[in-house]
This record gives structure tokens, C-alpha cells and sequence, in this order.
């Protein structure tokens, strides 16, 4: 019988220390929040503050150049009208390369867009398609690294 009362006693040891962990870890958890907040590390009511979005300040590494808006007219049986306007992301000491390679920039995108297939921009995707090749054209024109990106503002077919 005495072996069975050393077994019992044995099995509250694993108890305690269950009780004990669970008011140990949270007055651990609220001693830290305490500490960050009265040394300034984290307020937690900055939590609860609105911010106005006008006051949110978004500052980007890369500005937008316009390029003038093309206008094609598609060859095909019927008479239609293509208008395509670009902006091209760059940085700002790329802005006077752009500007000032523009009349070859529009040369290259006027000469790849009136090869395209009329039947082409019926298909769906042909948007994707157009981005990627006119990229890689400003690519070619301004060389690696003088962009970020090329952004279709209007793709208009009449």
C-alpha cells in the first residue's frame, strides 16, 4: 500500500508545476508590456489612434513620365483606331534621358504596334503582350537599369 501512496504524491509534482507556469507566463507577458511601455519602445495606445490618410505620407523612389498618347490606324477591312498612352516609372535622374530620347522611344513603340495583326487584338491577353514588348524596346532604346516599370494608361480600340 505504500507503493501506491508514493505514486499519488508523485503525480501532483507535474500539477504545481502546470498551475504554477500558468500564473508565471502571463505576469511574465504583462511585466514586459509594461517594461516596453514606460521605456517607449511601444505605447499601446498608439493602437488605438485614427490616422488620416492626407496625413499617411507615401514616398516612392520612382516618378512617372508621360509619353504623348498614340494613335494608329489599323490596317484590315474595317477602319479602325488604335490609342495607346504610357507612362514610364523611372527614376528621377533617368527623367532627362527619357525626355530627351522620346521621338526614338515613340518611333520603336509606333513601328512595333502597326505590325501587330489586327486579328491580334481580338485575342485576349494581347494587352500583357503589348506591355512586355514595348518594355523591352525602352529596354533596348535607355538600357538596363533606366526604368522600373512600363504602365498602360489607356489601350483604346475604336
Amino acid at each position: 500500500m505504500s507503493d501506491v501512496a508514493d505514486m499519488d504524491g508523485a503525480g501532483d509534482a507535474p500539477k504545481k508545476r502546470g498551475r504554477l507556469l500558468i500564473l508565471v507566463v502571463p505576469l511574465l507577458a504583462l511585466f514586459a508590456g509594461v517594461s516596453l511601455g514606460f521605456f517607449g519602445v511601444f505605447s499601446p495606445l498608439s493602437l488605438m489612434e485614427k490616422k488620416d490618410p492626407k496625413e499617411i505620407a507615401f514616398v516612392s523612389d520612382y516618378v512617372f513620365v508621360d509619353l504623348p498618347q498614340i494613335a494608329l490606324t489599323l490596317s484590315g477591312p474595317k477602319s479602325r483606331t488604335l490609342a495607346l498612352a504610357v507612362k514610364v516609372a523611372a527614376k528621377p535622374e533617368n527623367v532627362a534621358q527619357i525626355e530627351f530620347l522620346q521621338p526614338r522611344i515613340l518611333d520603336a513603340f509606333n513601328g512595333f504596334l502597326s505590325e501587330i495583326d489586327p486579328l491580334a487584338f481580338e485575342k485576349k491577353g494581347i494587352i500583357d503582350v503589348v506591355r512586355n514588348e514595348l518594355s523591352t524596346r525602352l529596354t533596348f532604346i535607355l538600357g538596363e537599369g533606366a526604368f522600373n516599370d512600363i504602365l498602360i494608361t489607356e489601350f483604346r480600340i475604336q
